[in-house]
């Protein structure tokens, strides 16, 4: 009896797409704030004939302008590194496809193609600060601003000016990854400001921000508080000795201060045991400012 078999040849395919800078791997359709000096890796599942690929890959501008590419190909004409001759435009739609009749090196087309767009990192801008122009209880000690893209951090030098001026230099941390910077405990409560954002911060690129930002906010009062400052365990005092006892507080203008006798019994349930009035031993009130 004849003995008959068949098989059937995979055809080529891309088996991984990724973005070289930013280290992204087969990444979603439309991303956004691309580097413009961005370069790209496909791997395939076969050798390609390179100049079949190449004649078939493009990379178009949003308004129909091909970007002119170098290859490198790599690991046996699997793998194909292309990079942009040209810096990207900022702010600008790309869109890169791969035809599917680009063919293997031992021939056939590839089972699907490719198409995926993107979209460059935007002018240098100021997105928002906090606070926001206006605010007239903001209850914290920072201030921080948020940039469009990434910016040259000497080019903030001087940029930045508060009034009134805070104490002594200010503090700061600069984000890599949402690109915003962080001035923390600069701000004193119950005060007006100004911060003056001066033009000429830079991108990366050399491009500047022209206008000048001006935010005005006021600062809420701090919170007001008082405790007890004694030791976690019961304190002892000494028949005759010193009998002290301290208090710390702020924005707060009198205190209302009452010791109370506490049985042996009730030492386990002093955080919710409220004592009788017959049990008050002495009591007195404070005018204080601060």
């Amino acid at each position: 009896e004849d003995f008959r078999w068949s098989f059937t040849i995979k055809a080529p395919g891309i088996s991984s797409f990724s973005l070289g800078k930013s280290g992204y791997n087969n990444p979603d359709y439309g991303l956004q704030d691309i580097s413009p000096e961005e370069f790209f890796i496909l791997s395939f599942q076969q050798p390609m004939d390179q100049a079949s690929l190449e004649a078939n890959l493009t990379l178009t501008s949003q308004n129909g302008e091909n970007v002119p590419l170098l290859y490198d190909w790599q690991v046996e004409d699997t793998s194909l590194i292309f990079t942009p001759t040209v810096r990207l435009a900022l702010g600008t739609t790309y869109y890169l496809s791969v035809n599917p009749a680009a063919q293997s090196a031992n021939g056939g087309g590839l089972r699907e193609g490719l198409d995926w767009s993107f979209t460059t990192i935007p002018y240098p801008a100021i997105l928002w600060t906090q606070p926001s122009d206006g605010v007239t209880d903001w209850m914290d000690s920072s201030f921080s601003i948020k940039f469009a893209s990434p910016i040259r951090l000497d080019s903030l030098k001087d940029k930045v000016i508060f009034n009134p001026a805070p104490e002594s230099d200010p503090q700061w941390n600069y984000n890599d990854w949402d690109w915003s910077i962080y001035y923390y405990g600069i701000l004193q409560p119950s005060t007006s400001y100004e911060v003056r954002i001066l033009p000429g911060i830079e991108d990366l690129y050399g491009n500047q921000i022209t206008t000048e930002m001006v935010v005005r906010f006021i600062t809420g009062p701090l919170t007001p508080n008082a405790s007890l400052v004694m030791p976690y365990t019961p304190a002892l005092y000494r028949v005759g000795g010193s009998q002290q006892f301290y208090v710390g507080y702020q924005n707060i203008t009198s205190l209302d201060l009452r010791l109370y006798r506490l049985s042996p019994d009730k030492m386990n349930s002093t955080y919710d045991y409220t004592p009788p009035g017959t049990d008050l031993v002495w009591s007195s009130e404070r005018s204080i400012s601060g």
